[in-house]
């Protein structure tokens, strides 16, 4: 009985928002496909779970832009975009996920200067829909969300971590890096290029640093008002760093050797991945000799309340680029409302010179380059292979 009110429920659901995939562990998985079969004939939008996002249709697009919340401009120089402006230049979402009783609809990725992309959420909770402006890490492979830029310069929250956007959203965008989102000139401005196009969203879409509505801290962070009040300045403690080493800009990253891991339950179950899916980066095969093809594999924690989203590239060089916990919920910024400490635990495997430790190749030079021989050394990294009976991939000689 208690099962067939459960199926009940799920068929009926029209609400693209309803989080279904709780059902999923207690029934089989032949009794899945044909409830998915079952929705299918009905015409309904079926979300299992939040990494099978579902396509908009069009009137479903236009009734998102015609409710979302857009943020008022009080810089001269920034355009005030709009449900129309939006329209206009083909920023529409095209694929919605639930995250919990959050819905996120999302547009496809924009190309942006320096081989980097761009994209919008529009984050429906609480009755509401917020329109957020992301973008996608060259170093760290993951996508983060941003509400405050300085002309060209993205502010990144408190410790940069804060701002990664749920493991999810991530690995949906991630699929769709080769499938982008051509936007179009909006009325009244004068054709650009496409990286032009998406500035004028970025901008558009977030505050000014100079702005009253933001916060600027004297260590040349900052972030918006609105982000303060929904998200906490300090992580929840995880991982502990027992020492620190210094880069050349003085900056202080974690000891390999002096970072303590979180309990074992809190660990990754690497015998069970929750899938595997491939990705193209252009910034990471400018520094390894053209090959840019890395597959991510996402694990839960042994007790199911973490998640681990980790990348290897085709030589076997794996490193961790996100974890979140899986309790808090996703607020209005897009966001999980409490973010974990990963410092000594997600270093990306490409780094800017400056931000590698002298003793790990770093030096003052810009640009980016290999941080493998930093990663390598990692607890998380050695747990990673250790727990599938690998052995550490060795240095190399191209891509030291």
């Amino acid at each position: 009985m208690r099962l067939r009110c459960h199926v009940r429920r799920a068929c009926c659901s029209v609400a693209p928002r309803k989080r279904l995939f709780p059902i999923v562990d207690a029934v089989p998985a032949f009794f899945l496909i044909a409830l998915a079969a079952a929705c299918a004939v009905a015409d309904e939008p079926v979300v299992l779970n939040e990494f099978t996002p579902q396509a908009l249709s069009a009137d479903s697009r236009e009734a998102i832009l015609e409710r979302a919340r857009f943020i008022q401009q009080d810089s001269s120089d920034r355009l005030q975009l709009n449900a129309g402006a939006l329209r206009s230049m083909n920023a529409v979402p095209r694929a919605t996920l639930a995250i919990g009783k959050t819905t996120i609809h999302l547009t496809h990725p924009f190309a942006f200067y320096g081989g980097r992309q761009l994209a919008l959420a529009f984050v429906e909770v609480d009755s509401e829909i917020y329109v957020r402006v992301l973008y996608r890490s060259n170093s760290q492979f993951t996508w983060r969300m941003c509400d405050a830029t300085d002309g060209g310069h993205i502010g990144k929250g408190f410790h940069e971590f804060d701002k990664q956007m749920p493991i999810s959203v991530t690995v949906a965008l991630l699929k769709l890096h080769n499938e982008p989102q051509i936007l179009k000139a909006p009325t009244g401005i004068e054709s650009r290029s496409p990286s032009a196009l998406a500035k004028l969203i970025l901008q558009g879409l977030t505050v000014d640093r100079r702005s009253e509505q933001c916060i600027s801290e004297a260590d040349g962070s900052y972030y918006t008002r609105e982000y303060a009040s929904f998200i906490p300045s300090q992580p929840m403690a995880f991982s502990r760093i027992r020492n620190w080493l210094t880069t050349t800009r003085g900056a202080r990253i974690a000891d390999p050797a002096a970072v303590d891991l979180p309990p074992r339950e809190k660990l990754p179950n690497l015998q069970m991945p929750v899938l595997s899916f491939g990705f193209f980066s252009p910034a990471y095969a400018a520094e390894n000799d053209g090959d840019g093809d890395l597959v991510g594999r996402v694990f839960r924690s042994s007790d199911e309340t973490t998640r681990y989203l980790f990348f290897e590239d085709s030589r076997g060089r794996a490193v961790l680029s996100a974890v979140e916990s899986v309790l808090p919920e996703v607020n209005a910024m897009g966001l999980r409302g409490r973010y974990l400490d990963t410092r000594g635990m997600d270093a990306p495997l490409i780094e800017y010179f400056q931000q590698i430790p002298e003793e790990f190749g770093g030096s003052k030079e810009p640009g980016y380059r290999s941080n493998w021989k930093y990663v390598r050394e990692l607890p998380i990294i050695k747990y990673y292979y250790a727990g599938q009976n690998r052995e550490v991939p060795i240095l190399g000689e191209s891509f030291q």
